[in-house]
């Protein structure tokens, strides 16, 4: 494992409870991370994107994701766990939601995060991961504590959508 990567494990391990956001998110901006430094989890599955973990603790999960051209996450939100990616290959797009009722969202914006950016979700925020690129996406997380997530569906009674 080479040093960068060390070095961001070391402070993750040495966590002892929730990582703050800020901290979280600064730290992600701070280390000059690239594709190369976690190419030995650089693992992409055809169909869906692929999550391969990196490290573990009872604070937190570091992941590199892989997307191919297309593919997308589930609606979710993180379920008490904070999140922050960097973007270390491509360019990725998130779908930001508003809650309607029960496990019902609306879309009411997106953003493009380009390589070396970092995106931050807090435990209630309610998003969309997707690669609308032609190439391939790799991303870097970190979620504290680990991974949780509920999932959603776009509310079809929504104003703007047709039905059939």
């Amino acid at each position: 494992m080479n040093n960068k990567l060390t070095k961001l494990i070391g402070y993750l391990y040495s966590q002892t409870q929730k990582i703050d956001m800020e901290a979280l998110t600064n730290f992600l901006k701070e280390t000059e991370l690239d594709v190369i430094d976690v190419a030995d989890h650089k693992h992409f599955h055809e169909e869906n994107y692929r999550r391969n973990l990196i490290a573990h603790s009872e604070w937190f999960d570091m992941l590199v994701i892989c997307w191919r051209a297309g593919q997308f996450s589930q609606i979710h939100d993180h379920a008490g766990s904070s999140c922050g990616f960097k973007i270390l290959e491509g360019a990725s797009t998130e779908r930001i939601f508003k809650k309607t009722s029960g496990t019902f969202v609306k879309e009411i914006s997106t953003r493009t995060y380009e390589e070396g950016q970092v995106c931050s979700a807090y435990d209630s925020d309610v998003h969309q991961i997707v690669n609308n690129g032609d190439g391939n996406l790799v991303t870097l997380h970190v979620y504290s504590p680990p991974l949780k997530m509920n999932f959603y569906s776009v509310a079809i009674d929504e104003p703007g959508i047709v039905h059939k």
